[in-house]
């Protein structure tokens, strides 16, 4: 038998910052139907953690990326860059309560097994995976059922952050550290804050989540994927909505929110259970009068700018930037074309960093 052949996700991703804001204009006169929706669907209290959201961008187009943790990554730093070379806010939407994983590949174990970047005595780029729970029990078990949130980075751990960044990373980050405990999300905006900058808006979308589903609950209002969301052991409160919940949650933002623009890295167009989950939500979504969402599809750093790095396997994209105010030092001239901006954005950081060096 040959292997089985797969059809790729239709997904539109917006190529221009012409098209973005033209999207984006479209849209705002079906603003109060997305906002019917979602009151009737999720409750009050979801479409009032939207309009604030929406309120707190002030309706500036806006880049929007979901993660676990706001790292400042080199793909988190080069959106955040792009946004802001375009006139442009970045929005990051949390999603905390995840539970970290330790397996080899798992994304969330660079939540904690961190591959800071720097440049090396050979002016080559040089990676150093320092361990943000080492010595705590988490950090021996490959799936320990620990949600993001709850996990402290030790006072110890922090010191061994704060030696290797003052000897061979950059001294000025690490004087911003204190040798103490720190919650890991407190840790990583802390370290996003000095190396990216603090004009950007992250949102808890845990609570979101949360909140969401138990307004599901209480209208018994349908959408896809309702049955396969998890609940605590005791039945009494839900857990982060997945799968097609997820997807309606996200892209019914967008519509009551139209300036938030969907930031992905790719919808893994190999995989058949994505795309009918994704093509499933879509199709709901407009029977309900709503639209598809907007999105733009980052390329790969690691892919496009082919930059060695030394001391790991980690690609480019997911390597943190290890230097204070480096997205400030970073110049580049931005394009009309996202995907342009957003790789000159990646390649101007990793320009700055090699300055700062030399």
């Amino acid at each position: 038998m040959g292997c089985p052949s797969f059809k790729p996700i239709a997904v539109s991703s917006l190529s221009s910052a012409r098209e973005m804001e033209a999207a984006i204009a479209s849209r705002t006169g079906n603003v109060g139907r997305a906002e019917e929706f979602v009151k009737a669907t999720f409750g009050p209290e979801t479409l009032k953690f939207m309009t604030d959201l929406r309120d707190r961008v002030q309706g500036t187009p806006s880049l929007m990326l979901a993660r676990q943790i706001a790292k400042p990554e080199m793909r988190h730093a080069a959106l955040y860059l792009t946004a802001k070379s375009l006139g442009y806010k970045l929005v990051t939407l949390e999603w905390t309560t995840d539970f970290l994983q330790m397996d080899a590949n798992g994304y969330k174990r660079y939540c904690v097994d961190v591959p800071f970047c720097y440049v090396g005595n050979k002016s080559d780029l040089v990676a150093r995976h320092v361990n943000l729970i080492k010595g705590t029990a988490a950090a021996a078990i490959p799936d320990c059922r620990v949600k993001l949130c709850d996990i402290e980075v030790p006072a110890s751990a922090v010191a061994i952050l704060k030696a290797h960044m003052g000897r061979s990373m950059c001294p000025l980050l690490a004087a911003f550290l204190e040798e103490r405990n720190y919650g890991l999300q407190e840790l990583h905006s802390l370290l996003r804050s000095h190396i990216e900058g603090t004009d950007q808006t992250v949102a808890d979308a845990s609570a979101f989540g949360e909140m969401a589903i138990a307004g599901l609950t209480k209208l018994r209002s349908r959408v896809p994927g309702l049955g396969a969301v998890s609940y605590q052991t005791d039945g009494s409160k839900p857990c982060r909505p997945g799968g097609e919940v997820m997807y309606v949650l996200l892209f019914a933002l967008q519509n009551v929110a139209p300036n938030l623009v969907l930031a992905e890295s790719d919808w893994n167009k190999d995989d058949e259970k994505l795309r009918r989950r994704y093509e499933t939500v879509v199709d709901f979504l407009v029977a309900n009068g709503l639209n598809a969402p907007l999105q733009f599809i980052m390329p790969s750093l690691h892919e496009s700018l082919k930059e060695p790095i030394r001391g790991t396997s980690v690609q480019l994209d997911r390597v943190v930037p290890a230097k204070s105010g480096i997205c400030g030092l970073a110049r580049l001239e931005p394009s009309g074309e996202l995907s342009t901006t957003f790789l000159e954005s990646g390649k101007s950081i990793l320009n700055a960093l090699k300055a700062a060096k030399a």
